[in-house]
């Protein structure tokens, strides 16, 4: 958990990510659901790492090490999601968004974690937020 000097928070999730991809008529198993996976397209999906071997057989791992940040706001709207990606791209840090309904989930590479929050803080999100003790 990172704060601001305003006092907005950041959470960034200890585990790393796998983007991965599944092979047509594969399906990801129902357990992996439960244990933080995220959909990104019909076959595309972050999963932890430490989920990795439980991937169907022919899964592709196009990428590890991706870090979850969550942005807590009311709801993520296409600001939040403007405004994020915006400052992210100023520091060219790639960036694979997720929304939900309490703000947003940023993956960014591990290499590259300690400039994308110091992009983020500098980027004053803290005016999309809400209070919050956990994400």
């Amino acid at each position: 958990m990172l704060a601001s000097a305003s006092g907005h928070v950041l959470f960034v999730s200890p585990e790393s990510y796998s983007l991965v991809f599944l092979t047509e008529g594969d399906t990801l198993p129902a357990a992996l659901l439960s244990q933080g996976c995220y959909p990104l397209e019909e076959r595309a999906f972050l999963v932890p790492q430490s989920a990795v071997g439980q991937l169907p057989p022919k899964a592709t791992v196009a990428a590890d090490g991706w870090r979850r940040v969550a942005v807590n706001a009311p709801f993520a709207n296409s600001e939040l999601l403007a405004a994020a990606s915006s400052a992210l791209a100023e520091v060219e840090v790639p960036v694979l968004a997720w929304s939900r309904t309490q703000g947003l989930y940023l993956f960014v590479p591990q290499q590259k974690l300690g400039r994308a929050l110091a992009a983020l803080r500098q980027a004053r999100l803290e005016r999309f937020a809400r209070d919050v003790t956990a994400s």
